[in-house]
């Protein structure tokens, strides 16, 4: 009874701690993972959160020591997939501090627009792209300017496409497959859809995707979430984790109903595939078993990685998104170059997030910074007795 009481109590530790650091709050509003709004919003559910035991919450105080740190993303995540681990790096020092320092966000503004993608990594295996839509303008595959009826004439020809959101997308927002049918006013239906999505869109033509992917969910293309670290000595690759979709739907985001499931060194699948809700052993709707799956083609898929990201020198930290062809080549879907999800990337199973350089990144994102600090060492029992009392 009394865990259980202290538990609730280091729940109202955490949501005081982030509610009393309102500025790191606000810093990271943008990447709409922690603000005062969410907050207010998920209040209850955390709150009714198992929680940490007492050693766990004081492992999570030891390992990030001397930083205050709430443990708000070790809950939810134990939560979801059972497995603890103090090293999982909490969102609010994520979002406010190291993706800044990993990643020039001014810059990132501009050159996250997907329309820029074809320019950005040429070489670069990519969906086929038919128009744009930039600044209000509608060009062509080669970037010249045409008209409304010129893209209803080059849609036409096509039989389906997909209409995409190029910027400020995540999750499978602003995302539209369309089909086109002779009994149907092509214009109309065009109009219908972009006039759905605000800003700047890209049009495709529809990746075929590999058989073997396709066994997982035939009705989503599904993709491989490459993370990766640009240093002065390399590419380094920190994890790889499949998404697709866990039921008829096309969008494979984990986010939008979505099932993720962690990839070794060799691209073979783990045991277990997560949703926000649920693991499986085997996909719901396919059967298909995830331990041992193996995908085809991951060798590629890691080279085409380590060539792309230093394109992107200023963007130190990136999360590709990367789809199988059904001639066995990768494809580049997106790169997430500012606030990439580190929620989704621990759960499925990459942590510490930034591998052997966690520490180090850490120590040198938060130097000379107004990251709170604790004045004594919190420690697990393990410890023994003498560090609680030891000052800084």
């Amino acid at each position: 009874m009394f865990e259980k009481i202290q538990r609730k109590i280091d729940v109202l530790y955490d949501i005081v701690y982030v509610i009393k650091n309102a500025r790191m709050a606000k810093r990271i509003r943008s990447g709409e993972s922690i603000s005062i709004e969410s907050i207010k919003k998920t209040l209850l559910p955390l709150l009714k959160l198992p929680g940490l035991t007492k050693e766990q919450f004081m492992k999570v105080q030891d390992y990030y020591y001397p930083y205050k740190v709430s443990t708000l993303l070790h809950r939810q995540i134990t939560d979801i997939n059972g497995n603890f681990r103090e090293d999982y790096l909490p969102s609010e020092m994520y979002y406010a501090y190291i993706d800044p320092y990993l990643n020039d966000k001014k810059k990132g503004a501009g050159l996250e627009n997907k329309c820029l993608f074809p320019k950005l990594f040429a070489g670069i295996n990519q969906p086929q792209s038919i128009a744009y839509r930039m600044n209000g303008m509608w060009l062509d595959e080669d970037y010249s300017l045409i008209t409304s009826d010129d893209l209803v004439r080059i849609l036409s020809k096509e039989k389906d496409v997909f209409i995409k959101k190029a910027d400020d997308s995540y999750g499978g927002i602003g995302v539209r497959h369309l089909k086109i049918q002779d009994n149907i006013p092509l214009s109309k239906t065009l109009k219908n859809i972009i006039g759905e999505i605000h800003g700047d869109i890209i049009i495709q033509r529809s990746l075929h995707q590999h058989k073997e992917m396709a066994r997982l969910n035939p009705n989503s293309v599904n993709t491989l979430r490459i993370v990766s670290l640009l240093t002065k000595d390399g590419v380094k690759i920190l994890g790889s984790i499949l998404r697709c979709s866990s039921d008829e739907k096309s969008v494979d985001n984990i986010t939008s109903g979505g099932i993720m499931c962690y990839a070794d060194e060799k691209g073979c699948l783990k045991k277990y595939g997560y949703s926000f809700k649920k693991k499986f052993e085997t996909h719901p709707l396919t059967k298909i078993r995830f331990e041992g799956f193996r995908i085809p083609s991951y060798d590629k898929v890691i080279e085409l990685v380590r060539k792309a990201h230093p394109m992107l020198p200023y963007f130190r930290f990136v999360g590709w998104d990367i789809a199988i062809g059904e001639d066995g080549e990768p494809v580049l879907i997106e790169a997430n170059l500012c606030t990439t999800g580190i929620e989704t990337i621990q759960m499925g199973g990459i942590s510490p997030i930034f591998g052997d350089d966690t520490k180090k990144i850490i120590s040198e994102a938060l130097k000379n910074t107004d990251y709170p600090k604790r004045h004594k060492r919190r420690c697990s029992h393990e410890c023994r007795k003498g560090c609680r009392k030891k000052k800084t």
